[in-house]
């Protein structure tokens, strides 16, 4: 099976951002880190956000989709994935 390369923009190529964030030991004692700070989209490779801003130094949690939790998302990230989710499942 031939492996199929994202494209720019392909909304698979998001992941969570915060600015702001705190350590806490989880069940188990993993040390877990959690966002307190609005969560915004980043696409891999760049320097802003979705919405423009710059998060260079910003908690950077790769293995966590945009869209799990809304209720702490940027709403205008929200609003752009949203139209790229819109335009790429119609290609």
């Amino acid at each position: 099976m031939k492996a199929q390369r994202m494209r720019p923009g392909d909304p698979r190529r998001f992941f969570s951002t915060a600015q702001f964030y705190r350590l806490h030991a989880a069940s188990g004692g993993e040390l877990v880190s959690e966002p307190t700070s609005p969560v915004h989209a980043k696409e891999m490779g760049t320097r802003l956000t979705v919405c423009g801003l710059p998060a260079d130094n910003w908690f950077k949690y790769c293995d966590l989709p945009f869209d799990n939790d809304p209720s702490d998302r940027c709403p205008e990230c929200v609003s752009v994935l949203a139209g790229l989710r819109r335009n790429h499942s119609s290609q």
